[in-house]
């Protein structure tokens, strides 16, 4: 693995080998830095920066949206899912997938406008995609964009 996604942009990862554990943005690239400089470490180091940004980003925007729409949620929750971006139970828990900081932001709050939408309609009904299409006009365009770029397999093996 030589190049992450990181909010739709592509970075090139540079491992070098330091007296901590962390990453951060540096020329343009995504500089992962481990203690012992190993695959298996850098796979552990990105994975735990992933999931730190999708805590940071997500809560940040679940936080906005539902503000924005009136609802009240219970719980938000990152997870590494294989298969799902994210789900709402009828706890009003939201769900989120820690890979959709791979993804724009637009397309993150498509995700998150479809999961608040689950709290009124725990369904995929008629009455659910008119509210989300309310909210979210382009929401087609941005589910495109996911099934076009594969994003779930497309870095299973690294996440």
């Amino acid at each position: 693995m030589d190049k992450i996604l990181f909010l739709g942009r592509e970075y090139e990862v540079v491992h070098t080998k330091g007296f901590t554990n962390g990453a951060r943005f540096n020329n343009g690239k995504l500089e992962v830095i481990t203690r012992i400089k190993s695959k298996a470490e850098l796979k552990r180091v990105l994975k735990n920066w992933y999931r730190k940004q999708a805590k940071d980003i997500l809560e940040c925007q679940v936080a906005r949206l539902n503000k924005e729409h009136g609802y009240n949620i219970n719980r938000v929750c990152i997870k590494n899912q294989k298969s799902l971006w994210g789900s709402c139970s009828s706890e009003r828990n939201l769900n989120f997938n820690m890979k959709l900081v791979m993804v724009p932001l637009e397309v993150i709050d498509y995700i998150i406008i479809h999961e608040l939408t689950h709290i009124d309609h725990l369904n995929h009904s008629k009455r659910f995609w008119a509210k989300v299409a309310e909210r979210c006009p382009d929401y087609k365009m941005h589910e495109k964009y996911l099934k076009d770029k594969n994003l779930m397999s497309k870095f299973r093996e690294f996440l």
